[in-house]
């Protein structure tokens, strides 16, 4: 497995290199103005995780960031919230705060608040390179960032729907949590944009009971035997697949009759879609972002390049069980998750 990870990063560097170097050059407003030369001192990158490194689906993100950092010789701090503070704006531009104060030659930061954090990331970009990743669509040009790489959140939504429609869902409960994070919204409004509002039940659970999986599985069996009409399941973030999953397993022979679905895949839903027990997972290839992100970075610091794009939003792959094997294949190497 070392090897095909050592190889697969080699030929990723190579193949993304030769994009951006056919990029249009030029050092940007957001750059150091003075491109470094090869052999110059170490650069030091900050990047401020939105969640934390065993989070299952954006450690896969963190594993591209490495990996692009190895490849390209540079120092990468990673710094993630504290456990139950994550998804809080608060802590996280205390998070801004401390980095900005200690310095690096570049940052990488994630914006799932805009209104919150955009004036704070502005700040810091107006003296220092700074590129959104995994959250932050949109708020380039309001965060003085050189750009983004990130996941189509809405498209999450709106393709996983249109599996579940063309495999004759009619009923689907959706599971998430209540208004107020961009990303999260992005997924459910995608999602919702496939169907008539009507024809959805939208569990959407408070962010206070996100770290009790009881309560989230009580909430999911509750919401399926109060309506009888649901024939498709769907969950839109990892954090919610394994109590969705263990509903499953006890709804006895009416799981037979319903789809079962969600965004990002961990080692329940990888479990799952072995089994046949989950029809798909949409996959955001984080890895892909996370190393593209530092890649755009460090370019832009050392040689003067903008991105190839300024905003990189990446659409969703599909896990089934009929591919899963070849999908597993790169689950131990990191790269997949």
């Amino acid at each position: 497995m070392t090897n095909t990870h050592s190889k697969s990063r080699r030929l990723l560097a190579a193949i993304t290199t030769a994009v951006a170097l056919t990029a249009l050059a030029g050092c940007t407003s957001a750059g150091n103005g003075n491109p470094q030369e090869s052999g110059d001192d170490r650069l030091s990158i900050i990047h401020l995780s939105q969640a934390a490194e065993s989070d299952a689906s954006y450690s896969i993100n963190l594993n591209g960031m490495k990996a692009a950092a190895e490849d390209l010789d540079v120092d990468l701090t990673i710094r993630s919230l504290p456990e139950g503070q994550i998804g809080e704006a608060a802590p996280y531009s205390r998070l801004l705060d401390q980095a900005a104060a200690e310095g690096a030659d570049g940052f990488v930061f994630t914006d799932a608040h805009p209104e919150a954090l955009n004036e704070q990331i502005r700040a810091i970009a107006e003296d220092t390179p700074v590129m959104l990743t995994a959250a932050g669509a949109g708020q380039v040009d309001a965060t003085g960032a050189i750009g983004i790489v990130a996941p189509d959140e809405y498209a999450l939504g709106e393709l996983s729907a249109q599996r579940m429609v063309d495999a004759g869902v009619e009923h689907p409960l959706l599971i998430t949590i209540v208004p107020g994070i961009p990303l999260v919204d992005d997924r459910n409004n995608g999602f919702l944009s496939v169907y008539d509002v009507a024809d959805v039940n939208v569990l959407a659970l408070p962010t206070d009971i996100l770290g009790t999986p009881t309560s989230i599985t009580n909430a999911i069996e509750a919401a399926l035997v109060g309506d009888t009409s649901i024939d498709g399941v769907f969950s839109v973030g990892v954090l919610f697949n394994p109590s969705m999953l263990s509903v499953r397993e006890g709804l006895g022979d009416r799981a037979e009759d319903v789809m079962w679905a969600s965004i990002d895949i961990g080692e329940q839903a990888r479990n799952a879609l072995e089994a046949g027990e989950l029809a798909f997972a949409a996959d955001q290839q984080a890895y892909l972002q996370g190393y593209l992100t530092l890649q755009s970075l460090v370019f832009n610091i050392r040689y003067g390049f903008t991105p190839a794009l300024r905003e990189l939003l990446v659409e969703p792959g599909f896990v089934t069980p009929d591919n899963y094997a070849d999908y597993a294949v790169n689950v131990d190497s990191g790269v997949r998750g």
